[in-house]
């Protein structure tokens, strides 16, 4: 692999809508985007309950089955980390990943 090989991967990532509703009556929706990533560079992966939950209480968008799974993944940005929640369970996404690039022994 030359580390220039990006995985795509559907984030779902919150709406900030600051416009329509005050700080203390916001709720929480979510959306999703398409996601490329250097599986180089994914330190961490593990499995999202807390979206899932949020998924069930009809924050995510309603065409997505509510049987769905989140994975919380940990991408190392120079001395930073960033995590990001993407579509699929853990052992999907490593699947994913194995798959194109034989890069992640689980």
């Amino acid at each position: 692999m030359t580390g220039k090989e990006l995985i795509k991967l559907v984030e779902v990532y919150e709406v900030k809508d600051y416009t329509t509703r005050g700080p203390s009556d916001q709720k929480r929706e979510y959306t999703v985007r398409e996601l490329y990533v250097n599986p180089a560079h994914i330190i961490c992966m593990r499995e999202d309950l807390k979206m899932q939950e949020s998924h069930v209480h009809g924050a995510l968008p309603a065409s997505m089955d509510k049987r769905m799974q989140f994975t919380k993944i940990s991408i190392m940005r120079g001395h930073v980390g960033i995590d990001v929640t993407v579509v699929g369970s853990p052992v999907f996404i490593q699947e994913q990943l194995n798959r194109r690039t034989g890069l992640i022994k689980g």
